[in-house]
């Protein structure tokens, strides 16, 4: 047997066990994702089943809602609108009473910072499990082969576009 028909069987065989490396790789990283994922909708599903989450109770707390906008709103009345602080329905009661509904306007600031910031760290806590995009090279950017590193004159493997 002759070294060039060895070169062949060695390369195969490298480029075997480079596939085989590959292969179990993603398995991994396949059975990782599958294992967290069934955690997170476990850990959600217990959530829901300690705050008594259901359907339902969403759907009968849907009416409430505007409960929430009538505290918040100021009560103001077209017949008493630019009558003095002590009269409840006019714009001077309502300025007076100023840092009550800023405060409201407070607590429903903090109740979206909660929630988005609780949203941006699942979110983050879920970004390693992302599928990675090939990176595409900077446009004008040179491929790193020898002779365009050594040469001012346009790389020939490149495409200009």
């Amino acid at each position: 047997m002759t070294a060039n028909a060895a070169a062949p069987a060695l390369m195969s065989d490298a480029v075997a066990r480079v596939e085989h490396a590959r292969a179990m790789s993603r398995r991994q990283r396949r059975v990782a994702s599958w294992g967290y994922g069934a955690l997170f909708l476990a850990l959600v599903l217990l959530s829901a089943w300690a705050s008594d989450f259901s359907p339902a109770a969403l759907a009968a707390g849907l009416p409430r809602i505007g409960e929430y906008f009538a505290l918040i709103l100021p009560d103001l009345r077209a017949d008493r609108l630019f009558a003095d602080s002590e009269t409840e329905g006019s714009l001077a009661y309502w300025m007076y009473r100023l840092d009550e509904w800023a405060w409201l306007l407070f607590e429903t600031a903090n109740m979206a910072a909660m929630a988005t910031l609780g949203a941006t760290g699942a979110c983050r806590s879920c970004s390693p499990f992302r599928r990675r995009a090939p990176s595409r090279p900077r446009r004008g950017s040179r491929p790193p082969c020898g002779a365009c590193s050594r040469s001012a004159a346009p790389c020939p493997r490149s495409s200009s576009r």
